[in-house]
């Protein structure tokens, strides 16, 4: 069976590849389990999505067995993964937004935006923050 391509994930799919990357990096290992109770989603859900992750080669999985990630698998979860980070990061250290908005609008964001934007906003960031000092100021609502 041919692997269909990375380019027909769906941002479902990318978050199950994000969620297990994110939990082998903190347990060393993702079961299915682990994988529902980090999304709120059913076994059965997990199931079907490690399914079609299994056919396009990005996961390894057997019932009732752990799951990892194959090479290309770990590159897009690492990808996503990276994106979410940065785009919290900028959402709550640059522009002040509360952590768990920022969580729900990176969550959003990191599937429609490209790597090469992804590290203009980074960069930017580093330039305020690092280069003119200017951060956002909670207690008065505006960037100094």
């Amino acid at each position: 069976m041919a692997k269909k391509k990375d380019a027909e994930l769906s941002e479902s799919l990318e978050d199950y590849l994000e969620a297990i990357y994110v939990i082998i990096c903190r347990k060393t290992a993702a079961r299915p389990k682990d994988v529902a109770d980090q999304l709120q989603v059913t076994k059965a859900s997990v199931t079907g999505a490690l399914k079609a992750l299994a056919e396009r080669g990005l996961v390894y999985h057997e019932p009732y067995d752990i799951v990892t990630l194959t090479e290309e698998g770990t590159r897009l979860a690492r990808e996503v993964d990276t994106k979410h980070k940065a785009l919290k990061a900028f959402f709550t250290e640059v522009l002040g937004v509360a952590e768990a908005e920022a969580e729900s609008v990176a969550c959003k964001v990191e599937h429609a935006i490209p790597c090469d934007i992804k590290n203009r906003l980074v960069g930017l960031a580093d330039y305020l923050e690092k280069k003119l000092n200017i951060h956002w100021d909670a207690k008065q609502g505006c960037f100094k």
